[in-house]
């Protein structure tokens, strides 16, 4: 059975989330005030906040890089859709959104839409708990 060849773009997405998830754990760790045990219940959990903020950043971007596939990509929010000789959806983007021009550029023209709810992919299951200062007894 041949290898499959990873397509560039998922090596990319996958070089980039690698890199930023070791950056954001490394950085974190560097300003821990000591060490994991010795820290209050409530320090642990704005660590574990901060460094799931951070990850989900991450993952977001990856995500974007894969769906992308090479092409321009636009994140913008379905503002509402009519059924009426045809389908007619209403987007709203960013001002600043770096496809904006290749948007309006495209008026007119027959373009692909791809739905991607990145809120799919980034659902938190069995996340770290902070340890909790006063420890159950066990009955």
């Amino acid at each position: 059975m041949a290898k499959k060849e990873i397509e560039p773009y998922v090596e990319v997405a996958a070089e980039t989330m690698l890199g930023d998830l070791m950056e954001c754990v490394i950085m974190n760790c560097r300003e821990l005030p000591r060490p994991w045990q010795s820290m209050s219940e409530t320090e642990q959990e704005v660590f574990i906040n901060r460094i799931r903020l951070q990850c989900s950043s991450a993952t977001r971007q990856a995500i974007n890089i894969i769906a992308a596939r090479g092409n321009v990509t636009i994140a913008a929010t379905v503002e509402s859709v009519t059924f009426k000789d045809g389908i007619k959806a209403v987007l709203k983007v960013n001002a600043d959104c770096e496809g904006r021009h290749d948007l309006a550029d495209a008026e007119g023209q027959l373009v692909l839409l791809a739905v991607s709810k990145a809120s799919d992919l980034l659902e938190e299951h069995d996340l770290p708990q902070a340890e909790p200062n006063q420890k159950s007894i066990p009955l």
